[in-house]
């Protein structure tokens, strides 16, 4: 079954709609299947606008404006955009699937089994989100460069593979060459936790706002706690702004030769950071080059595999069931599943524990 009122699966256009992963405010977000001729079959996910917000120009806009930039870019850490279309009057986008966790998901199974990543496995994910944000920074097409700056870089939004891959997800907001609303001065788009100090405060940002997210997320997965998250957003804006972080040192000795790199990250003037996302990841080799950084017991992969036991199960069962859904399902109008009572502003409320729930941070709640 899908959401309220709606049978799965069923045929959407090309598609076939296998299960209902998400839900938010204003879109929804499905494990789908592609047949085509010969026995060709792909597994992917559709993210599709709910029918009442359709009409809202606005937010029709951005959900585009994903479809424009990421459709530009193609790299192993960007989850890939295969297309977008309208069908039943309903925006879609038709999206990579990625079997795995959000690291917003890693981090919360980590504190719950009182354990901290292992700083191999750490720096392996750093080096990932720093190799997909020099590509889309540098990306560009026949007409120039694509100018992008994701804005949004958070746990919620960096999904990690059974296989180990990191793939960076939601463009939603993203600024590049091809925005056509520009920002308007004052707005601030993002989370909080996660912006630099010129983007919290509604300052002009550049593609160094990006660095200094992937060091906030770098310090979490280090150390199992945020450098400036407070109990109030006040307080949170504040140490952004103006509070240094605690060293890693101070956290775990340790990570002591880890700390020139994060305090490099963090700086909070942009001209401080790293320029690019390949310096950074130069420092971050150089720590493994170097011995600085123990090898971990086993691959990255292995990692997320055993820690995930029981839904890397419940992933493959779906996965098989997906196998089975047939090409020949209906094709019924639905009607539109009311929004998830426990969504928030900040992503897509989950409908269920799996796999593909990490892309639930993809579906906009803000109304």
């Amino acid at each position: 079954m899908g959401g309220a009122g709606e049978i799965l699966p069923r045929r959407f256009g090309r598609f076939v709609l296998v299960e209902r992963l998400a839900a938010g405010g204003m879109g929804e977000i499905y494990l789908a299947k592609l047949r085509g001729p010969g026995g060709f079959e792909k597994l992917l996910v559709i993210k599709r606008v709910l029918a009442e917000m359709s009409d809202r120009a606005d937010f029709v806009e951005m959900f585009l404006a994903e479809a424009r930039v990421a459709a530009k870019l193609s790299h192993r850490n960007i989850a890939q955009i295969f297309e977008m279309g309208r069908t039943e009057e309903r925006y879609y986008l038709a999206m990579e699937h990625v079997a795995g966790r959000s690291l917003n998901e890693l981090l919360r199974r980590l504190r719950f089994v009182g354990q901290r990543l292992p700083v191999g496995h750490a720096l392996e994910i750093a080096l990932q989100i720093c190799d997909g944000l020099a590509y889309a920074h540098a990306a560009s097409d026949g007409q120039g460069p694509l100018r992008v700056i994701h804005r949004d870089i958070s746990p919620r939004n960096l999904l990690l593979s059974y296989n180990g891959e990191v793939k960076i997800i939601d463009f939603g907001i993203a600024k590049s060459r091809m925005s056509l609303q520009p920002t308007a001065a004052g707005v601030v788009k993002g989370k909080l936790g996660y912006m630099s100090p010129e983007q919290s405060a509604a300052r002009r940002v550049d593609h160094r706002t990006d660095l200094f997210a992937a060091g906030v997320v770098f310090y979490e997965l280090l150390t199992g706690v945020h450098p400036f998250l407070r109990e109030d957003p006040v307080l949170t804006f504040d140490a952004i702004q103006r509070q240094p972080h605690e060293p890693l040192a101070r956290i775990d000795p340790a990570l002591a030769p880890l700390d020139p790199v994060v305090a490099r990250a963090l700086a909070k003037e942009p001209a401080d950071r790293y320029p690019s996302g390949e310096a950074f990841q130069r420092d971050l080799q150089r720590l493994r080059g170097d011995g600085l950084v123990p090898a971990p017991a086993s691959s990255l992969a292995e990692y997320v595999r055993e820690l995930f036991a029981d839904e890397l199960a419940q992933d493959l069962a779906l996965t098989q069931r997906a196998a089975l859904a047939s090409a020949s399902a209906p094709s019924v109008t639905p009607r539109t599943p009311a929004p998830d009572p426990g969504t928030t502003h900040s992503g897509a409320a989950p409908i269920r524990p799996r796999a593909w729930l990490l892309l639930a941070a993809t579906v906009l709640a803000a109304g």
